[in-house]
């Protein structure tokens, strides 16, 4: 064995010593060509060669074809060699280089003229909420979803609002008028009848006004589909046109529509709206998403979202607004019931509005106090009206993504995707709180600001949700007074049996007061969590509560356990009695999306590749996301499956094998025909070929699979060092030859 050691070290110096200098050769010419283009850094050692007649003898051919066919030239430095002796054979019609240069969908990004800061005039921040170069982060991060040309192509919005000029320069390119209604006028065309009808102008502009036509501002989803219904707001039957727009084409026969946005909404609390939620109820079942916004009240009786029955209904989405610091918008409402927030205007931090389409010439909101000169755009809009749209058009791009997305799984992926803002807000109407499902939720931003790269890669990552089952605690009775200005309180507890994850909790509260305002509700969970259902308000003489509130921060969690429920009178001088309660448990879960990837794996100067094991990491760019293995099967065919959706580099490797990398691994879809010829001798594991492969080759050298110290590092057994190469059963001359061959290499 010592003398074989030897003669291998002798040896190995030598042809060391020689690929050097070869390597140093190759360098000094690439040095030399460069400037002439000869070689370049993005030059693989691969060629796809089209052969006249299909010849398997000579490489691997194409899925589509077997007269064009891959061939490896084992390197760079071989590459020319290789070209110039397949142009020699009479049956090669051409050869071409593989480059390993990247490319990329040509993804969305806008060219609008006001979507940048400092257009047309310095000072004006450009759609700052989608992009947002002054305060980053505080934006909706949808310009990844719009790289992947998640764009909302295809999917019908309708904005539910006074009226919309649809002729709009940024607007009419996206309109439907099919899909459209004037409610107030009974006609089909639902466009301003008076001055004052400004609003529904701005609100489709943001969602869905015409991207990348070098013109104005880009929408949310910049090549959805709007639509409009008009409503007469001042009309004695607003509420019946409000019912019946919210069934228009998204109930029956005709759900044409698939998101519907509604900015508006009352400032007087537990007002009987149940209409509107039932008809949104219907709405929602036939498959329309509703977007509401969660009301403009803060510091007034109207400033709790839950005590809106049309927003605290399941079947909505309610937006609170994000000021441009970071910080809750000075007017936003708050409640149990909100499901995330947008960035909107602050007027305690000057004033800074969002960007968007407007009526032309004076009218609208380009007049007195707005910078912006184009009378067709306006740089003050906000509200939540402004907030609303920017989740209906992030929903738009996720439906486009997966047509199965529901309100239900919207939720979902709002609930987890959401990014947490204003971290250490200790405000009196709310504070972050993470439940036992992980998941954080604050009233003021419900699960937090709407991430819609996030959400969209998630709603790919996911094909729906599961069937909804609730577990109900009927109506209880308490009949106790509630304790005077008492902290303590009054407490019921109820136990739950079920282990189904939680999604909203629906509280029925009944409760005779002289000053209902006085009255806030708090709910413990099993794992206690605590959250607010309703909060005091000491402003609101209103003499009872008999309403039923959505609380969405125990989502995720297993209900099973005992619930606790408490009532306290926060103020002094008038009491009450809580008459009973009710609890109605929603629950559910997302149902994972798996792809497939597959393809093949030629796991080079091995006997067979069939039936070795090979490793495979998928990469978002340095980070590792997941890793998988598979068994090769015949002409090492490979096939996994994953939940993860995105672009991505994807890494292949066997046990002795450099990896070898294939960027650009979209895997928002099924894969097939990804393809890696991975270089041998990678004994160390380490994804380099150099000493220590050979050192654990020579403490291998001669020994075969009979051997009880076979094909290991150290002797003993116990550790693989997969010293042999080729696959033949015996560590010898020939897996030396291989890793000369090699040596020096180091994996992608």
């Amino acid at each position: 064995m010592l003398k074989t050691t030897i003669i291998l070290v002798a040896a190995f110096v030598a042809v060391q010593g020689y690929a050097q200098e070869r390597s140093w050769q190759i360098e000094n010419r690439f040095t030399k060509s460069a400037s002439k283009g000869a070689l370049s850094n993005t030059e693989t050692q691969f060629l796809i060669v089209r052969l006249r007649q299909a010849d398997s003898r000579i490489g691997k051919s194409l899925k589509s074809s077997a007269s064009w066919i891959t061939v490896d030239a084992g390197s760079l430095s071989n590459l020319a060699k290789t070209r110039n002796a397949l142009l020699r054979n009479p049956n090669v019609a051409g050869v071409y280089p593989v480059s390993n240069a990247p490319i990329q969908l040509e993804g969305f990004y806008p060219n609008d003229s006001y979507y940048v800061r400092d257009q047309p005039i310095a000072g004006l921040r450009g759609q700052w909420n989608l992009e947002n170069t002054f305060e980053p982060g505080i934006d909706i991060n949808v310009v990844g979803a719009w790289a992947n040309n998640w764009t909302g192509s295809g999917v019908t919005m309708v904005n539910i609002d006074d009226a919309c000029q649809t002729g709009h320069t940024d607007i009419f390119p996206n309109y439907v008028s099919a899909n459209s209604w004037d409610f107030a006028s009974g006609d089909a065309f639902p466009v301003p009848v008076s001055s004052a009808e400004n609003h529904g102008t701005c609100v489709a502009g943001i969602m869905a006004a015409r991207g990348g036509n070098n013109t104005g501002v880009t929408g949310v989803a910049p090549f959805g589909l709007v639509s409009t219904i008009r409503i007469g707001f001042s009309a004695a039957n607003v509420v019946t046109q409000l019912t019946d727009g919210t069934l228009f084409k998204s109930s029956g026969a005709n759900t044409d529509i698939k998101i519907k946005n509604h900015s508006y909404g009352t400032s007087i609390p537990y007002v009987d709206f149940s209409v509107l939620s039932a008809a949104m109820d219907t709405s929602t079942a036939s498959g329309t998403i509703h977007v509401r916004s969660a009301g403009n009240y803060r510091g007034t009786t109207g400033e709790d979202a839950n005590k809106s029955n049309d927003r605290a209904t399941p079947s909505a989405i309610t937006v609170s607004a994000l000021g441009h610091t970071g910080v809750f918008s000075d007017y936003s409402n708050f409640g149990a019931n909100v499901m995330c927030c947008a960035p909107s205007s602050d007027t305690a931090s000057g004033g800074v509005g969002i960007f968007t389409t407007d009526r032309t010439g004076s009218l609208g909101y380009n007049g007195s106090g707005d910078p912006m000169p184009d009378q067709s755009y306006t740089s003050v809009f906000g509200g939540t009206s402004a907030c609303a749209p920017q989740v209906a058009g992030v929903l738009a791009l996720a439906k486009q993504a997966n047509p199965n997305l529901s309100t239900r799984m919207a939720k979902h992926l709002i609930a987890r995707t959401s990014k947490q803002v204003d971290t250490l807000d200790a405000s009196s109407t709310g504070a972050w709180v993470t439940n036992a499902a992980g998941l954080k939720f604050n009233p003021n931003y419900g699960f937090g600001l709407i991430d819609a790269t996030a959400l969209v890669n998630m709603a790919l990552a996911n094909s729906g949700v599961t069937a909804l089952t609730t577990t109900v605690v009927g109506t209880t009775s308490v009949a106790a007074a509630i304790p005077d200005d008492n902290p303590t309180g009054l407490e019921r507890t109820f136990v739950v049996g079920s282990t189904t994850p939680l999604e909203e909790v629906l509280v029925t509260l009944n409760v005779t007061h002289a000053w209902r305002g006085d009255v806030s509700a708090i709910m413990t969970s099993p794992s206690g969590t605590v959250h607010k259902v309703l909060l005091e308000n000491g402003s609101d003489s209103g003499p009872s509560i008999n309403w039923t509130f959505a609380v969405n921060g125990f989502w995720g969690e297993n209900p099973a356990g005992t619930w606790r429920i408490k009532l306290v009178d926060n103020f002094s001088g008038d009491t009450g009695t809580w008459n009973s309660y009710g609890v109605t448990f929603r629950q559910g879960t997302l149902v994972s999306a798996e792809r497939t990837v597959s393809g093949t794996v030629d796991l080079l100067d091995f006997s067979t590749d069939q039936g070795q094991v090979a490793t495979f990491e998928l990469y978002n760019g340095a980070t590792l996301v997941e890793t998988k293995t598979d068994t090769l099967g015949v002409s090492g065919a490979f096939s996994f499956t994953t939940s993860q959706s995105g672009t991505f580099t994807l890494k292949a490797s066997g046990r002795h094998w450099l990896r070898k990398a294939v960027a650009g691994v979209n895997t928002s879809a099924d894969v097939s025909g990804l393809s890696f010829a991975c270089a041998n001798a990678d004994i160390a594991h380490d994804n380099v070929i150099d000493l220590s492969d050979y050192t654990y080759l020579v403490v291998n050298f001669n020994k075969t699979s009979g051997d009880s110290d076979w094909n290991t590092p150290d002797g003993s057994g116990v550790t693989p060092a997969d010293s042999d190469l080729n696959g033949d059963s015996v560590v010898d001359l020939s897996d030396y030859t291989v890793l000369v061959v090699n040596f020096n290499m180091t994996g992608d």
